[in-house]
């Protein structure tokens, strides 16, 4: 039988299977986390591999080391690149302003 169609709880949960795309979870030892906020929603990619979720990630699993990131905000287009080391076990926090869209009148 071919599998249940995913409902919007399983896709919130992907961090375990991931399409391919999605940089796999790293092993405990070689684990260190992100939490990245926007002021707008934005795509990330570490290392140059896209995050199946937008902005904000919360506790992210990702390789120690020093990795690569890009947040590129949905509505503008606007790019921010960085990068951070991370050590085993380690949380950073970052948060980053984009500029808002212009309003129109």
């Amino acid at each position: 039988a071919p599998p249940p169609s995913a409902t919007s709880q399983d896709l919130e949960d992907q961090e375990d299977e991931g399409d391919g795309s999605e940089p796999a979870v790293p092993a405990k030892a070689q684990r260190a986390f992100l939490t990245l906020r926007t002021n707008l929603p934005a795509r990330v990619y570490i290392d140059g591999a896209r995050v199946g979720r937008t902005t904000p990630l919360v506790n992210f699993p990702v390789r120690v080391g020093t990795r690569d990131i890009r947040v590129v905000a949905l509505s503008t287009g606007e790019r921010k690149d960085f990068q951070l080391r991370f050590s085993r076990g380690q949380h950073q926090k970052l948060e980053e302003q984009f500029q808002p869209p212009p309003t129109r009148r």
